[in-house]
């Protein structure tokens, strides 16, 4: 609901809180030798419950309760259901190919493979953050506005990440290999499969965004999740008999290209806008972007000058 008001400074503290109590509690419990698999469990579910709390109070200072009673409650609580199924299958699919790395390849196997897995998908926290501001401003647009919003979005984010694909494929490895030693080799080889899907998969963030926040229709983004999850599945047991490995880098890679491109294809006929070729990014993308990117800067210098 923070989101969806655009307080994004709260929304901010809420996501980020539970990582920053657990940690301070690790710290404290470390600290004082008490730190074991017991304690950390409590640490953290202490730390979900504190940071609920704050949220909750933080949420009705900014909707007071006597305008609460004014939610049409039976449609949030459907609308939130269904969103909830569409995170848990999401969750589930990009989880997926860790159990199956560690079924078919063992827990070797699933070392290389999680270290692949965490430098290919740090591309996801460029739409990540995109889509937290996008949400609010597509709730309170009209349909054709919200459209048009997130498909320039949706172009500014290719031009962004084409570029800083093409350098993880050259740098990436190299970096890989200094991290954590030449014995993740087949980490770096796996990252490189992995990165095209990881890289384009983001556009995935900003549709679910709009299906979510400006159609109103979750039911999108929770039968997009379960087909992904079905397609993994099935390249799995396709290629991993083929390949090993391998073979789930591929599967996770081709589901997610996949999920990409019906992603787009329902954006398009649900906003209804006409052609596929709007999505190329064209001249006004980058300017507008060059415009941000000068803004940005200003606001640093400013920052850096007080």
């Amino acid at each position: 609901m923070l989101q969806g008001l655009n307080h994004i400074s709260l929304f901010n503290i809420i996501r980020c809180g539970p990582a920053i109590v657990r940690l301070l509690l690790f710290f404290t419990l470390i600290l004082f030798g008490y730190f074991t698999l017991t304690s950390a469990i409590i640490a953290h579910s202490v730390a979900i419950f504190a940071v609920v709390f704050v949220g909750a109070r933080m949420l009705m200072s900014v909707v007071p309760l006597e305008h609460s009673n004014k939610i049409p409650m039976k449609k949030a609580a459907s609308f939130g259901l269904v969103a909830l199924v569409s995170q848990l299958i999401g969750s589930l699919n990009l989880r997926f190919d860790f159990y199956i790395a560690d079924f078919f390849c063992g827990s070797e196997g699933l070392g290389q493979y999680s270290v692949a897995v965490a430098s290919a998908s740090i591309l996801w926290q460029i739409p990540a953050a995109i889509a937290s501001v996008l949400i609010p401003k597509l709730a309170s647009s009209d349909a054709s506005s919200a459209a048009n919003i997130t498909l320039a979005t949706i172009r500014a984010y290719i031009i962004l990440v084409v570029p800083i694909m093409l350098l993880s494929f050259v740098f990436g490895p190299k970096l890989i290999d200094i991290a954590y030693g030449t014995e993740f080799s087949t980490a770096s080889n796996l990252f490189l499969v992995l990165l095209p899907g990881c890289a384009f998969f983001g556009v995935v963030s900003l549709t679910t965004s709009y299906f979510a926040a400006s159609l109103k229709k979750p039911v999108v983004n929770t039968c997009l999740a379960g087909f992904s999850l079905v397609l993994n599945i099935i390249l799995n047991m396709i290629l991993i008999p083929i390949v090993g490995l391998t073979g789930v880098a591929w599967a996770c890679t081709i589901s997610y290209l996949v999920s990409t491109v019906v992603a787009l294809f329902i954006f398009i006929r649900l906003s209804g806008l006409s052609r596929l070729v709007l999505l190329v990014p064209r001249m006004d993308d980058f300017v507008s972007l060059y415009k941000v990117f000068l803004k940005i800067s200003h606001h640093t210098h400013d920052d850096s000058n007080e």
